[in-house]
């Protein structure tokens, strides 16, 4: 998962318990995005809106027991021109939000838990569904920001401290730093963890 920084170096700077100047811009900004990677990877989720296509493999049970749902691995689901692009062994399958008593939707979105559901179970295959949409939390919250912002520090100093800020070293300290966080940061994050679904 590649990251986009959850907040900026301004924000940052605001928030900071340490004097630094524009020489360290390059080096914090390094930092920045460091912090976000290791809080996406930690939550198991991207936490900036982005779009996203995956791909899955239909149902594989035994002819008569259908798997009718899926769910997307960056939800709550956004949009694509309006609802995601859905297709089925090649095929653009009709999407809706809400039942349709004509029979014309094939597969309904839950978009906040990013659930999908094939009327009838989704055809067997390997790879054979692609989804495409947007995304993710979208713009951070601010609790989120936060977290990032004391991440962020944490990683500074203890890169600093163990060999310098380079950037070799800056993934392996910010999940480091992880642990470090405050009892706060590690409840904000447990609210935005993806949790194992059924």
């Amino acid at each position: 998962m590649s990251a986009a920084p959850i907040t900026g170096l301004d924000v940052v700077r605001a928030r900071a318990p340490v004097q630094t100047g524009p020489a360290d811009d390059g080096p914090l900004s390094d930092v920045i995005l460091s912090a976000s990677e290791a809080i996406e990877q930690e939550l198991g989720r991207a936490l900036t809106e982005a779009d996203f296509t995956e791909v899955f493999d239909g149902d594989r049970r035994p002819v008569g027991e259908y798997r009718e749902s899926l769910y997307v691995r960056n939800p709550p689901i956004r949009a694509v021109a309006p609802w995601p692009i859905i297709t089925e062994n090649g095929t653009a399958l009709v999407v809706g939000g809400t039942y349709d008593a004509t029979g014309a939707t094939q597969v309904y979105v839950e978009p906040e838990m990013g659930l999908l559901t094939r009327i009838g179970g989704w055809l067997p295959g390997q790879r054979n569904i692609s989804v495409t949409y947007r995304g993710a939390v979208g713009l951070p919250a601010q609790d989120l920001v936060s977290v990032c912002v004391e991440l962020t520090w944490l990683t500074w100093r203890l890169a600093a401290k163990d060999s310098g800020l380079s950037g070799a070293n800056l993934p392996g300290a910010s999940f480091q730093a992880l642990r470090d966080l405050s009892a706060v940061s590690r409840a904000t994050l447990n609210r935005y963890r993806l949790w194992i679904r059924p």
